[in-house]
């Protein structure tokens, strides 16, 4: 985050921001996933690519289409970064148009106080990092956060017998 906030040049930071989220839904899809995954995000594996994750994150139901349109917006803006060939910033006319199609996301607790961004006032970067920022965070806390009230419940009521596992699934972000 250091590193994004000092990045005055748009296309480092439109990455920046896009392989935190990606790294993000790395980690919430590793711990989803039950049993081997070591080659699943190798070159060729079936999660190597942002574009296949985000697939993977939908059908295990980790977020609905609010957070699935959000990530493939993420995807394509990074991707004109990535690979334009002329100089393009998020003042762009094609990219600044793509950051007004993200949607302000709820932040999971825990959260700052502060009052809730608006999108018609924020400048697209603005906008890109607020939405890549609350996207990482939600990751990142989602699994942990069901995860545990949920193995608070069930141990209070409940006798495992040996031999049994239970698995938490957390509710799916919008």
């Amino acid at each position: 985050m250091t590193e994004i906030s000092q990045e005055k040049n748009d296309r480092g930071a439109g990455i920046l921001l896009a392989t935190n989220v990606e790294n993000s839904l790395d980690y919430v899809l590793l711990k989803t996933l039950y049993g081997p995954t070591d080659k699943l995000f190798d070159q060729n594996g079936p999660l190597s690519s942002f574009s296949n994750k985000i697939q993977m994150g939908r059908a295990l139901g980790l977020y609905g289409e609010q957070t699935s349109s959000n990530l493939d917006t993420i995807r394509h803006i990074r991707n004109a970064f990535a690979h334009a060939q002329i100089p393009i910033t998020f003042e762009t006319p094609e990219v600044a148009a793509g950051c007004r199609l993200l949607t302000i996301q709820e932040v999971l607790f825990p959260r700052a106080v502060r009052e809730p961004p608006v999108a018609d006032k924020m400048t697209a970067r603005a906008l890109f990092t607020e939405v890549c920022n609350t996207i990482a965070h939600n990751f990142q806390w989602l699994h942990r956060r069901e995860a545990l009230r949920a193995a608070a419940e069930a141990v209070k009521s409940a006798h495992i017998p040996i031999g049994i596992q239970i698995l938490f699934r957390p509710a799916p972000l919008p």
